[in-house]
Formats: C-alpha cells, structure tokens, sequence
C-alpha cells in the first residue's frame, strides 16, 4: 500500500484498502490510514479527507494527532503557493482580455498530464469579481471546524470548556482553527482558542517559556498577531493587553510589525 501510494498509485492504493476493510483478518491501521491522509492532504483533496475520516470512524481506528493535524490544517493551506498565483494570474489575464480559444491559451503550467493526481486546487475562475473571494475557493474554513469539533467528540471533551485535558490541540491545530474562525468572521471564537492555546502552555510549563514556543514560531507569532486583531475587531481593551503582555512575558514577536496600542 505504501509503494502504490509513494508511486502516486491513489486508485491502486484504494483498491488495496478496501480489500483490507472487506477482509476481518487484516484490517487496515492507524498507519495505513494516515499514509492516505498524509497523500490527500498534500493535495488538499478535503473531500478524500473527509471520506478517510469516516471509514476511520467506522472501522474503529481513532484518529491520532498526526492525522488530526493534517485533517485540520489541510483546509487552511494550499501545498503550493507558486500554483495558486498562476491561478490568480490566469484569471485576471482572462477577466481583461476576455477568454480565448484553448489552442491559443499560454502555458501556465496548469495542465497535468492525464492520470496524474488532481493538486485539490480549484478550477480558474472565469470572472474578475472571483478573485475577491478567491481564498473561498482555496480554502475551507467550515471543513476545518467541522473536523477540529469531531476532535473532540471523540475524545468526549467539551469544545468550550477550556480547562479540559482529555483534547489537547497543538500549536498547529489552533493556528488553523483560528484563521478559519477569522474568515468565518467569529472573533469570540477567534479568541476562545487563543486562551485554549495560553492554557495549554501554562500546563505544559507553568514556570518558564513553554517548548511549544521554540518548535513553532511561525505558527505561534501568527496565533498573537490573529488573536490581537479579534480582539480589536470585538474592541475588547482589556483583551488586548491581556494578549500584549503575554507576548512581552514569552518574548513573542507578531509576523507583521503592528502598533502595540491597545
């Protein structure tokens, strides 16, 4: 199964699994499972994704945190940003000059060969109002929610009670989960996750800076910086130095510099 897949064989692999899922004396693992994960979500195939979730549920295979990191933050981010700006490129070139014949379309490097695996990226759009919404598109805010609740249903955690230690999302998972709460434009929930992410570092490390602060920078720098403007949003003062003077304690710098008045 691992070679069909590492050979971007997906309908071989798939056969494969379900011949394993058919067959009670070698059903598939955890492992197996998230090879496939791993594969969809490298190509952002959310509805593949959503399928292994299920057939995971259903066979009785909980899902770890690896498989729920990539269920959640897959959503969020595209695997490759150079295609997406071809996307964007193409569109405005076809919004200004109108659409022409395909044999006279220039070569963005959008087309795949037939029976390579789609990238999970969508369409070009045909219109110029598009690009405005184009990150609708690209991303997906409501599948990322939807997986990060399932999370916590299966870990039989309360989603709002924010001392909970059966689910312990990482610095990741939150970032995801904030950024799709940002788009979704819920910035009670935006924060809601952000003192999940607080609290779970103060238990981690109740009396020094938390190691989860070392190992992802990018993802935590972007965590502040999306909880700081929720808080504005909502014009929660107290909120905002509150998230001010966290960094200050953890030495956190925001990705974009930004006045620090509250």
């Amino acid at each position: 199964m691992r070679i069909y897949i590492i050979r971007r064989r997906a309908n071989d692999a798939h056969e494969l699994l379900d011949d394993m899922r058919r067959t009670i004396y070698l059903p598939p693992t955890r492992m197996a499972y998230n090879w496939f994960i791993r594969f969809h979500a490298k190509r952002k195939n959310i509805q593949k994704l959503h399928e292994m979730h299920d057939m995971m549920l259903q066979d009785g295979v909980m899902p770890d945190e690896y498989a729920y990191t990539k269920f959640i933050t897959s959503c969020m981010y595209h695997p490759n940003p150079s295609r997406l700006q071809k996307l964007v490129d193409t569109a405005t070139r076809r919004a200004y000059f109108g659409a022409k014949d395909e044999e006279h379309e220039p070569n963005v490097g959008l087309d795949e060969p037939e029976g390579v695996q789609s990238s999970g990226l969508p369409d070009v759009p045909r219109h110029i109002t598009e690009l405005a919404n184009i990150h609708n598109i690209v991303y997906h805010p409501q599948a990322c929610t939807r997986f990060y609740k399932s999370m916590f249903l299966e870990h039989e955690a309360d989603i709002d009670d924010l001392r909970s230690e059966k689910c312990q999302p990482n610095a990741h998972i939150i970032n995801s989960v904030m950024c799709a709460y940002t788009m979704l434009e819920k910035p009670v929930l935006v924060l809601r996750e952000f003192q999940r992410f607080v609290r779970y570092q103060h238990r981690l490390s109740p009396h020094q800076r938390p190691p989860d602060l070392m190992k992802s920078i990018i993802p935590v720098a972007h965590i502040f910086k999306m909880a700081l403007d929720a808080a504005r949003v909502i014009n929660n003062q107290w909120m905002a130095r509150k998230i001010l003077a966290q960094m200050d304690v953890w030495g956190v710098r925001l990705p974009n510099p930004i006045s620090k008045e509250a």
